[in-house]
């Protein structure tokens, strides 16, 4: 959330799905900004915990799965 928030982006909405296997979990966070989304990308991809990520760009937000 820090992360996200220091590069200029507005978190509108959070999920949360627990992975089949019970050790990793899904995080779907819609952000608004005029920033460009790989600003924010090129910053959580350095994070530990982050495997991979999924950008979904929608017409007026955009969405990133963790």
């Amino acid at each position: 959330m820090r992360v996200t928030r220091h590069r200029g982006f507005q978190v509108n909405t959070i999920s949360m799905n627990q992975g089949l296997d019970g050790n990793n979990v899904s995080i779907e966070i819609t952000v608004n900004s005029q920033r460009p989304l790989n600003l924010l990308y090129s910053q959580l991809i350095k994070l530990v915990d982050i495997f991979d990520i999924e950008i979904k760009q929608q017409a007026v937000k955009q969405s990133i799965v963790i």
